[in-house]
């Protein structure tokens, strides 16, 4: 009896992707916002265009809020000026509920006796490193910002889990987030809840990056930083897109005050590997 046989040929493919724009137009690119919310849901396909919700889906969704159940259960991340809290459950019944805990959190002063009393954002200390790996709305982010996540990966499995030494040893995160605005940027890298958004990073910069994060974790601990603090990472301040909470005025006016942007750098594009 024959079987047909079938070779596996590796190729490398250009992404034939435009270049990386000057560092100098990262500076006030973040949209001014008060909290950002990460709704957790299942890993899906980043090459596959979303398409519109099965009817079985939307049937048993209606059916479902009748009899007060409900067929989507997610939990979230909420980061703000006031740290990080996290929301085991959100569901179409508990919307209003969630919005309001949300609410609270992004605007309730930090220093108020009753806020610290609400137990809202107390959360044992965590460092999220968000790359923006979204495939379908530009492939850059897919593919620029896919290695970076790559290689962080293995820098935190070689390392492990937790960043600086002793009791303000804190576990590190990676997150793989949808589109967050800016493609041409990519890769759109976030570190929360310190709130500074990063980009036209390179794979190569990871380690550095780490060992910064842990020098951080020490010297100044795990929390959003202020309006007139300089860029959390040094060696790739010129990197520096902005931060959350600040307009985009203030984020410019800070970049220009420190100098930001001025080096320009220029990377090969990455390569991708497939098989056919």
């Amino acid at each position: 009896m024959k079987f047909p046989v079938f070779r596996v040929f590796r190729r490398r493919m250009s992404s034939s992707l435009p270049p990386p724009p000057p560092l100098s137009s990262l500076r006030g690119t973040v949209q001014p916002r008060d909290a950002y919310i990460l709704l957790h849901t299942p890993p899906i396909n980043p090459h596959r265009p979303r398409g519109p919700e099965s009817q079985v889906h939307k049937r048993l969704q209606v059916a479902a809020l009748k009899w007060g159940g409900d067929v989507e259960n997610y939990s979230a991340t909420v980061f703000s000026k006031n740290g990080r809290l996290e929301i085991p459950q959100v569901t179409l019944s508990n919307m209003e509920q969630v919005e309001e805990r949300i609410r609270q959190f992004a605007i309730r002063d930090y220093h108020s006796s009753s806020a610290e009393d609400s137990g809202i954002g107390n959360e044992p200390d965590e460092v999220h490193i968000l790359i923006c790996t979204h495939m379908a709305r530009d492939c850059r982010g897919g593919v620029r910002g896919g290695a970076f996540a790559r290689t962080v990966h293995e820098e935190i499995v070689q390392r492990g889990l937790f960043l600086g030494d002793g009791e303000k040893k804190v576990k590190l995160r990676l997150g793989e987030v949808g589109h967050v605005g800016g493609h041409q940027y990519a890769p759109n890298v976030l570190i929360y809840p310190f709130g500074d958004w990063y980009g036209v990073l390179a794979p190569e910069q990871v380690s550095t990056i780490l060992d910064e994060l842990s020098v951080a974790v020490e010297s100044c601990g795990v929390r959003p930083l202020g309006k007139t603090e300089r860029p959390l990472l040094t060696s790739v301040k010129d990197h520096w897109r902005g931060q959350m909470g600040m307009s985009k005025e203030e984020q410019a006016s800070l970049a220009q005050s420190l100098g930001l942007g001025q080096k320009q750098q220029w990377r090969e594009d990455v390569d991708v590997e497939s098989k056919d």
